[in-house]
C-alpha cells in the first residue's frame, strides 16, 4: 500500500473518531452495538445471523456519519431558519431512522427464536 492510500485511511479513521467524540447519537449507537455483540456471543449466534447484524451495524453507523455531514454542511450554509434546510436535515435524519428501524427488525428476527432464548436462559442459570 502506498503512502497516499494509507493517508486516505487515516483521514477516514479521523472522521469516524471525530463523529464518536462530537456526536452523542454515535456514542449511543456504539453502546447498543456493544450490547448486541455481547448478546450475540452469549447466544452463540450462527454465521448468517452475525452477517446480518454486522451489515446492520455498518448501515446505521454509515447513515449517521452521512447525516452528520449533511447537518454540518447545512449549518455552514446558513444559521438562519430556512424551510428547505429544515427539510434536508429532516430527510437525512429520516434515513438514519429507517436504517435503525430495519436493524431493530433484524435483531428481532435473529434473537427472538426459541433456540436463541434457550441458549440465553441456559447461560443465566
Amino acid at each position: 500500500m502506498n503512502k497516499k492510500k494509507a493517508f486516505g485511511f487515516r483521514h477516514a479513521m479521523r472522521g469516524v473518531y471525530m463523529a464518536v467524540v462530537q456526536e452523542p447519537n454515535m456514542r449511543v449507537y456504539l453502546v447498543i452495538i456493544a450490547l448486541v455483540l455481547l448478546a450475540g456471543f452469549v447466544c452463540g449466534l450462527e454465521r448468517w445471523a452475525w452477517v446480518a447484524i454486522l451489515v446492520c451495524f455498518a448501515l446505521v453507523i454509515s447513515a449517521e456519519l452521512l447525516n452528520t455531514c449533511v447537518e454540518r454542511i447545512c449549518d455552514k450554509i446558513t444559521t438562519q431558519r430556512d424551510g428547505l434546510i429544515r427539510d434536508i436535515k429532516d430527510m437525512a435524519a429520516g434515513a438514519v431512522f429507517v436504517c435503525a428501524l430495519l436493524s431493530v427488525g433484524v435483531a428481532v428476527l435473529v434473537f427472538c427464536r426459541p433456540e436463541v432464548f434457550d441458549r440465553l436462559t441456559t447461560f443465566f442459570q
